[in-house]
C-alpha cells in the first residue's frame, strides 16, 4: 500500500508557539454540530475530552448534545475564556503534558491538530491513554499530502513550520496502528471552500473583530 506524507526534515529546533492558529473563528463555529454528530454516531454520551478547545465553539456544541466536557487547552487566555463561558474545567498543557486522569473518558476530539504534534504517534498515544478500555478517539485531519501539483502551487507554501506534517488516508491508518488504535470509520468530504476563505482571510489579516462572522442571516450558514 502506497503512503504519502509530507513533512518537514529537520523539525524546528524550537517549539512552534502551540497557541498560532491561522484559520478564521468560522472554520470551528460553522462546522460545530456536525462535528459532534461524528461523534455521537460512535459514543452517544459520556464524557469527552476535548484536545485543543480554542475558543469553545466546539465545545459548545458537545455540551448541547448531552456530554460531559473538560479539555486541553495551551493558551491561558482562551482556556480563561471557556471555562468563563462554558463553565467547564480547561487543562493549560499540551495533551503529551497533560496530568489528566488516564482512562478517564468515553470519548475525545480534536480537530486539525494531527499535523501540528512534533510526534503525531506519541500524541495519538496520550490522547488514547485518557480514553478508558472500549472508548473512540475521533478527530478531523486535513488529507493534502496527495495535493495536486495545481492546487499546491495556487494555495502556496502551507503555513510550514507551524504545520509540520501533511498526511494521505493510507498514512493514517499507519499512524493510528503505530499508536495502538484500530480504525473503525472514516468520512470524507471537500473542503475546497473553507481552505480557500481561510487562505484569504489569513492573507488579508481581517482587522477589526476577527472572531466577527463573515455574514449574516442565511449567508452565515455556508
Amino acid at each position: 500500500m502506497r503512503v504519502r506524507v509530507i513533512y518537514i526534515d529537520p523539525l524546528p529546533a524550537h517549539p512552534v508557539d502551540a497557541a498560532i492558529d491561522h484559520h478564521h473563528r468560522i472554520y470551528y463555529s460553522a462546522p460545530a454540530r456536525a462535528r459532534v454528530g461524528w461523534v455521537k454516531a460512535f459514543t452517544r454520551r459520556g464524557r469527552l475530552l476535548e484536545i485543543g478547545c480554542g475558543d469553545g465553539e466546539f465545545t459548545a456544541a458537545a455540551i448541547r448534545a448531552g456530554f460531559t466536557v473538560e479539555a486541553v487547552e495551551p493558551s491561558d487566555e482562551r482556556a480563561t475564556r471557556v471555562e468563563r463561558a462554558l463553565g467547564v474545567t480547561v487543562e493549560r498543557a499540551l495533551i503529551e503534558d497533560s496530568r489528566l486522569p488516564e482512562g478517564r473518558y468515553d470519548t475525545s476530539f480534536h480537530v486539525d491538530l494531527l499535523s501540528h504534534f512534533p510526534d503525531p504517534v506519541a500524541a495519538l498515544r496520550a490522547i488514547a491513554a485518557k480514553v478508558a478500555p472500549g472508548g473512540t478517539v475521533c478527530f478531523e485531519v486535513g488529507l493534502f499530502s496527495n495535493l495536486s501539483p495545481f492546487w499546491q502551487r495556487l494555495v502556496g507554501r502551507p503555513n510550514m513550520p507551524t504545520h509540520m506534517w501533511f498526511f494521505d488516508a493510507p498514512a493514517i491508518e499507519r499512524l493510528l496502528d503505530a499508536a495502538g488504535l484500530k480504525m473503525i470509520a472514516m468520512r470524507r468530504y471537500p473542503v475546497g471552500l473553507s481552505t480557500a476563505l481561510s487562505t484569504v482571510l489569513g492573507s488579508r489579516r481581517v482587522a477589526a473583530d476577527s472572531h466577527a462572522p463573515l455574514a449574516q442571516g442565511w449567508a452565515a450558514a455556508p
